[in-house]
């Protein structure tokens, strides 16, 4: 299971009326609140008519939970209407998210009380105040082993370099004139499948090679580093636009975008010689990320930044 969940929730979740009794309503939300803010993304189901409905039935939800929609609204992810324009019921709704299942996998579907003990039995539909006993729920980690492969990084990062509305790719070492970098470019081929652009930032050290041979980078000696990336993605259809910042040194490794952080040890290069060695990424907290970003603004000394410039083909 990636570690950036890929959720549908029905309308009635967001109400007291969606429970058992009304008072579960607020525990059970506080609940899902670190899941749906820092975990998640969540599908605006029927063509963005989810967010519209709840919007206009706004009376209808709970302080929690009109408080915890609004948190959620960078996270929403639009989805193309599959079997109905303009749900109403939780039925509706709930036929709905399984229908957008069928067209593109989902994790969870979470629901109220009594619509889980009408759809609940396959173990993709739950209600809310039982989410914890969801398999995809107890499926949930911190962190994910891979081989260091082009297939398997694209696979555990494809939701966020589609969804995010920007992403940050720090690794000092980052190059792709080196054969273990080569296929670098294969994962930011992911933007080819979004709708709108990306803002992504590349970070790496100001030097090039060890001991002796070690000598700093000029603007010119960079910007010929990533030349064949920007070959690469000198695409119609890729939606990225990519900036590169140079900083004197660095040695952690990591992805950072609105929607999750990752920190990646090894970074991005892959085992040009087949070994298949593994590594392990992990999720961040949203604290962390922040962190993270703020010791790779420009104006920060820490890592002594060097020059930054846009890629162009």
């Amino acid at each position: 299971m990636s570690l950036l969940h890929d959720l549908a929730i029905t309308p009635e979740v967001f109400s007291s009326a969606g429970y058992s009794t009304p008072e579960r309503s607020n525990d059970c939300l506080l609940q899902l609140e670190p899941l749906l803010l820092q975990e998640a993304i969540i599908r605006n189901l029927s063509g963005g008519r989810w967010k519209d409905h709840l919007e206009e039935n706004l009376a209808d939800c709970s302080l929690a939970g009109q408080k915890l929609l609004k948190a959620m609204a960078p996270r929403l992810r639009s989805f193309e209407t599959i079997t109905y324009d303009d749900p109403q019921s939780p039925d509706e709704w709930c036929w709905e998210a399984l229908a957008g299942h069928q067209r593109e996998a989902l994790d969870g579907i979470v629901v109220g009380h009594e619509s889980a003990l009408r759809h609940g039995s396959d173990g993709l539909v739950c209600a809310a105040e039982r989410v914890h006993e969801a398999n995809w729920w107890q499926k949930r980690t911190c962190s994910v082993t891979l081989s260091r492969r082009t297939h398997d990084y694209s696979k555990e990062i494809e939701r966020l370099l589609r969804y995010a509305k920007s992403a940050a790719f720090i690794d000092p070492y980052i190059d792709p004139t080196l054969e273990r970098y080569a296929e670098f470019h294969k994962l930011l081929g992911i933007c080819r499948r979004r709708e709108t652009t990306l803002w992504l930032s590349i970070h790496r050290c100001g030097y090039r090679g060890t001991g002796t041979e070690r000598h700093t980078l000029t603007e010119c000696e960079a910007r010929q580093i990533f030349r064949p990336l920007a070959e690469k993605l000198n695409h119609p259809d890729m939606r990225v636009r990519v900036e590169v910042f140079i900083w004197a040194g660095f040695h952690d490794r990591f992805l950072i975008t609105d929607l999750l952080g990752l920190s990646v040890p090894y970074g991005f290069d892959i085992d040009a010689c087949g070994e298949e060695r593994p590594t392990r990424w992990t999720r961040l907290s949203r604290e962390d990320s922040d962190g993270v970003l703020r010791e790779f603004d420009e104006n920060n000394p820490l890592h002594g930044f060097k020059f930054k410039f846009v890629l162009e083909p």
